[in-house]
């Protein structure tokens, strides 16, 4: 298996090349703290490590990619080993957090008919692909008023992490010019979406050419999710 685009797993694990990458979910019996284990699973016997958090080179790389994407700022990598974040200013409430935008481990592992042999296999090999830059986007960090955040909202039941899902509210709260109004899949999700309007208006585009969806769309380099302008399901 070839893989030409860098997969930020490599870094966080210390993976020298995919030849040396196994992944194995994990069984109740296997782990002494499987109730409050976020991990799930395992890449060459060692616990799963989430480059969202701790992955420097990817927060460096989406620096550099997404570096001008809003209008009159930069972002900027910064943080320690144990956790890392997007800034554009120095507000608290605007720190980001990268997002994996690929299916949850979980949800593949529960929804797959097959032997669980062949489940680690598909997982495996779809992280190649998924756990690149390509993979990747940001949302505000931290939440406001003790409530969830979107990347919370977006891995609970209703949403399952889908982003056709996620993008379909987003446009549909985009329409709705952030006011209240009737969600298309999770009013949770189109109420966090309210919350979080300073964040998607950076992306306002002054020339108007587009409106505030399509702008984020084209800016986050997300064009092959939309089809005609519609959310692909």
């Amino acid at each position: 298996m070839e893989n030409s685009v860098k997969n930020y797993l490599y870094d966080v694990m210390n993976i020298e090349n995919e030849k040396n990458f196994e992944y194995k979910t994990c069984k109740p019996e296997q782990c002494k703290k499987w109730e409050k284990c976020c991990r799930r699973g395992k890449i060459n016997e060692m616990c799963y490590r989430d480059p969202d958090g701790v992955g420097k080179h990817l927060y460096d790389d989406m620096e550099k990619y997404y570096k001008n994407v809003f209008n009159n700022t930069e972002l900027k990598a910064c943080g320690t080993k144990n956790q890392w974040y997007l800034k554009y200013d120095d507000i608290y409430i605007h720190e980001l957090s990268i997002d994996y935008i690929g299916p949850s481990r979980k949800d593949a592992y529960r929804y797959l008919d097959k032997e669980e042999i062949i489940k680690d296999e598909i997982i495996r090999d779809f992280l190649f692909v998924s756990r690149t830059i390509g993979g990747h986007v940001f949302w505000p960090a931290h939440r406001i008023d003790k409530r969830n955040t979107i990347n919370q909202i977006k891995g609970a039941p209703g949403v399952y992490d889908r982003i056709d899902i996620v993008l379909a509210e987003l446009q549909n709260v985009c329409k709705n010019n952030f006011e209240d109004g009737e969600a298309l899949y999770s009013k949770s999700l189109y109420q966090a979406f309210q919350r979080y309007k300073f964040f998607f208006e950076m992306f306002n585009n002054l020339d108007l050419s587009n409106d505030l969806f399509t702008t984020y769309i084209i800016k986050m380099q997300m064009c092959d999710f939309l089809n005609q302008g519609n959310v692909i399901s």
